[in-house]
């Protein structure tokens, strides 16, 4: 399964990183293995990226505490870190396998992080 979410935040220009020629792709795998597919996929992503896509691997999918509203406004590290990421990102793509008819608990996982709280980032399309 993949997706790709790509948002045109309203007070700037098309990317954040326009003026250096840059689109910035915030690679997420689903899986936590080190021998996933999904991830190896992402790597190959990253090398093959033409000149102006500059794709990063997000290696922090498994340090996410479990969703809980209730520590939520302490902002967990790992949380806060992946919410920086994604705000300097122009795009993510999203490797995952398909469980239960769905992404993987940690995909979920970091999701639940992303669109609890009251200012949710990711709220734009997805593309499968």
């Amino acid at each position: 399964m993949f997706a790709i979410a790509h948002w045109d935040a309203p007070l700037r220009a098309p990317y954040p990183n326009h003026s250096l020629g840059v689109m910035k792709i915030l690679a997420i795998s689903g899986r936590l293995r080190k021998a996933s597919l999904n991830t190896t996929l992402l790597r190959a992503v990253a090398r093959i990226a033409p000149s102006g896509i500059e794709v990063a691997l997000y290696r922090g999918l498994g340090d996410l505490p479990l969703f809980n509203p209730d520590i939520e406004a302490t902002e967990p590290a790992p949380v806060v870190s992946l919410r920086e990421q994604i705000l300097a990102s122009d795009a993510l793509l999203i490797a995952s396998p398909e469980y239960a008819h769905g992404v993987t608990g940690a995909i979920k996982n970091a999701l639940d992080w992303m669109v609890g709280n009251e200012k949710p980032l990711l709220t734009s399309q997805l593309y499968y």
